[in-house]
């Protein structure tokens, strides 16, 4: 399908959750009517075994045969290799062969971009497709992260976990900078979107405006955050250069007035990304302008306009959005800063959840 969205879920460190997430999330948008098609691409076939194969190594055709036929440009008809599960999910498996096929990509001709060419073969046909990587940062999880248009990196909230997620993450810039431009990292488990005037899985297209490669700028949000119909996220290329004497961005016209390509970005400033915390919640038709940080906790009111940043726990409100007030008083946020509920598991948040509605600090204090 003409939109569909490849996904890769990735992180070097094994037990994080990647196939468990793979899982849940391509069966919970198959219930929603999208076509979704998981990609195995780990040699341990864990996804392959989750959804009821259990003897993957007896499976005539996988990931490993079709990518071994595009690095040998032979023909390929990926729609064999392709298994329909009863969950309403597609899945292109896989098995001990593809530990053997990493060797084989280092000599491949375009060897980033086997994965991406397998895909392209079939991504008309799905709305989704989600790849499961190894635990690894080799060749396997370079071909998903080149073929992807955003990451999802299953995390804990350990010292080893976190500390692999700076490497990744590094990987990642590799990636988008060098192979595919396009790439955006997701980060924000059960952060939702609300819009009933527009798609919301059009988010990116109407919310997140001027946000051009050039800046490398990014946008993150975090986990448990509420985001109102109609916010707007405005990135630098909305800006204009305030040392100029003119509003007139006159490097982007730069055939025009003989100036170098290179200098397009001398238009308007560059003022960073836009870092939105955790347990945020960002009211209807608000504006969050680059370069603003908004920490845990806070509140931004309808059609505010965030200049500057905001800090944990408060709320904020007008045009410009200004401080109205905090909503604890200092100790209560200070704990709950360090605290960190919305990094507990699931299980852990689920036995707390009336402590956290009722405000009761006590109880998550004990915990």
């Amino acid at each position: 399908m003409s939109n569909c969205k490849v996904i890769a879920l990735t992180n070097q460190k094994g037990g994080v959750g990647k196939t468990t997430t793979a899982v849940n999330l391509g069966v919970s948008l198959a219930q929603q009517g999208e076509k979704v098609l998981l990609i195995d691409a780990d040699a341990q076939a864990n996804l392959t075994m989750s959804l009821g194969y259990s003897r993957p190594d007896d499976l005539p055709n996988t990931l490993s045969t079709i990518m071994q036929n595009i690095i040998d440009d032979k023909p390929v008809d990926i729609s064999k290799s392709i298994l329909h599960h009863d969950e309403g999910v597609d899945l292109l498996p896989s098995n001990i062969e593809l530990s053997g096929l990493e060797v084989r990509l280092i000599n491949a001709i375009s060897r980033e971009s086997v994965l991406k060419t397998c895909i392209h073969e079939v991504k008309k046909n799905y709305d989704t497709v989600l790849i499961d990587c190894m635990p690894s940062l080799g060749m396997l999880t370079i071909n998903a992260l080149a073929a992807a248009d955003s990451v999802v990196i299953p995390t804990q909230p350990h010292y080893l976990s976190a500390k692999g997620l700076e490497l990744l993450l590094r990987s990642v810039s590799k990636v988008k900078r060098q192979i595919n431009p396009k790439l955006r990292i997701e980060v924000g488990d059960y952060t939702m979107y609300n819009d009933f005037a527009n798609d919301p899985a059009k988010f990116e297209q109407n919310n997140v405006l001027y946000h051009y490669p050039i800046n490398h700028d990014k946008l993150k949000i975090g986990k448990f955050c509420s985001v109102a119909c109609g916010a707007k996220f405005l990135f630098n290329s909305a800006n204009h250069a305030m040392a100029s004497l003119s509003t007139y961005p006159f490097p982007l016209f730069f055939e025009e007035w003989g100036l170098e390509k290179k200098d397009v970005a001398k238009s308007w400033d560059n003022k960073g990304d836009i870092i939105i915390g955790n347990d945020v919640w960002i009211g209807y038709e608000a504006v969050i302008l680059a370069g603003v940080t908004i920490g845990d906790g806070a509140i931004i009111g309808t059609r505010a306009v965030v200049t500057k940043d905001v800090p944990p726990y408060t709320v904020v409100g007008g045009v410009p959005a200004k401080p109205i007030r905090k909503r604890f008083d200092d100790k209560t946020i200070s704990d709950l800063l360090e605290i960190q509920w919305w990094n507990w598991s699931s299980e852990k948040i689920a036995q707390n959840i009336e402590a956290i509605q009722s405000g009761n600090m006590e109880q998550i204090r004990r915990i």
